[in-house]
């Protein structure tokens, strides 16, 4: 199993909230090759 973790600037989500929370939805994807990229890791991980 494929396990991905994906970074976000800490101000709008640190890693000490990823901790906090264990999971959460990458979501606000606007940039096309950000979302190709999102969309291979989610088959990998089928």
């Amino acid at each position: 199993m494929a396990n991905w973790l994906t970074k976000t600037e800490p101000e709008s989500f640190s890693y000490a909230d990823l901790q906090h929370l264990g999971r959460d939805r990458w979501n606000g994807v606007k940039i096309f090759t950000a979302v190709y990229c999102k969309m291979k890791m989610d088959k990998v991980a089928k």
